[in-house]
């Protein structure tokens, strides 16, 4: 079970999430629709672990990416990997940019605290104008327990639906990939966004997996006050 990404764990991760994933990919899709136009704008790609949404952002137009996370194991993969247009920074208060728009992918769900919830949330703010676009994807609370062919999400041991329990969660395929993510809510996020600056316009499920009732994800998009 990986809680931190260490030199041997960081690059596994790398290759395990470069696979097709249904419900990722998903989730992607309706995030790039909500972000919008993206040319000639710098976007900040919060908690960038190895750099695949810092990519897919240039990807859809970004004329810059600033990739920013506090791991400097995942950095230092991200850097051996195309990064045209793309610059990677740790997470400091010196390293903080000004940027047009703010994006964060499965991030959200591997804090343990609403209140780390809340000082991201505060730090994302810096970097964003007044009016400035932030679209997150993270956990759909109402999709608990999730299995599919790709991806698992269950209870672990003690959960009792409160804000913070414990999940886990495995990427399968040829190298599965273990994690621990957390239980919050939409309430739960939208409280965070109005504490630290934002207010929440939209929160999306993305398509479902064929016979699945729901996305495992949401694609919250809010706008800096």
């Amino acid at each position: 079970m990986v809680t931190t990404y260490n030199k041997q764990s960081a690059p596994a991760y790398q290759e395990t999430t470069s696979e097709t994933i249904f419900e990722i990919n998903i989730a992607f899709e309706n995030a790039r629709e909500v972000l919008g136009k993206l040319t000639s704008q710098t976007v900040l790609d919060f908690g960038c672990g190895t750099g695949r949404s810092s990519r897919l952002l240039r990807h859809w137009g970004a004329q810059q990416v600033i990739g920013l996370d506090q791991n400097p194991n995942m950095i230092a993969v991200a850097q051996t990997l195309p990064r045209e247009g793309i610059e990677y920074r740790l997470l400091r208060e010196e390293n903080l940019p000004q940027v047009d728009k703010a994006f964060s992918a499965f991030v959200l769900m591997e804090i343990e605290s609403i209140e780390k919830l809340q000082q991201i949330h505060r730090t994302i703010a810096q970097t964003l104008p007044a009016g400035g676009k932030y679209v997150a994807i993270t956990n759909n609370s109402e999709a608990l327990p999730y299995d599919s062919e790709q991806i698992s999400i269950y209870p672990a041991l003690d959960f009792k639906y409160n804000s913070g329990d414990i999940m886990l969660a495995t990427i399968k395929g040829e190298k599965p990939f273990e994690f621990r993510d957390h239980y919050w809510t939409l309430e739960d996020y939208t409280r965070v966004l109005e504490a630290t600056g934002f207010q929440l316009r939209e929160a999306r499920i993305p398509q479902p997996r064929k016979n699945h009732k729901t996305s495992p994800y949401l694609v919250l998009s809010a706008i800096r006050y």
